[in-house]
């Protein structure tokens, strides 16, 4: 996908530096990252992740077929498919680790979406509201 400042947040630190996940004189424990394989072990930055949020509600992640399937109505109360909640005119995620947190709220087609992420992860339910308020008032949804 030749995403630029994207890896697995157990990378070395170097090259967390490189991806700007860490600052200059940052250090973080990567034993107690290395153990937590999942969602939670990707960092990126905005453009990255809007590039692979768009390929995914595009066609060149998945299937069309298969991304109908993932993300159908069904019997989930809370419309969590795929890493993404579904919303009536948008998906959104949510993320809040070692210090950080993000945000996304994307269009169904992936043509807008807003990213919010912080070094505040003290502020979590307040940036999660800004992000739901700034993507209301760009895209009226």
């Amino acid at each position: 996908m030749k995403l630029k400042h994207t890896d697995f947040v157990w990378a070395d630190q170097q090259k967390l530096k490189e991806i700007d996940f860490l600052f200059n004189g940052q250090n973080i424990d990567l034993n107690a990252m290395h153990g937590l394989l999942g969602a939670g072990s990707v960092a990126m930055s905005n453009d990255d992740l809007y590039k692979v949020s768009f390929d995914l509600l595009n066609g060149k992640l998945l299937s069309s077929q298969n991304k109908d399937i993932i993300y159908a109505s069904g019997n989930n109360t809370s419309h969590y498919r795929g890493g993404l909640y579904t919303k009536n005119n948008h998906y959104e995620s949510n993320g809040n680790g070692y210090g950080y947190c993000n945000f996304l709220r994307i269009s169904k087609d992936g043509q807008n979406a807003v990213i919010l992420q912080s070094t505040d992860s003290s502020r979590y339910g307040d940036l999660s509201n800004s992000a739901d308020k700034i993507y209301a008032d760009l895209f009226g949804k």
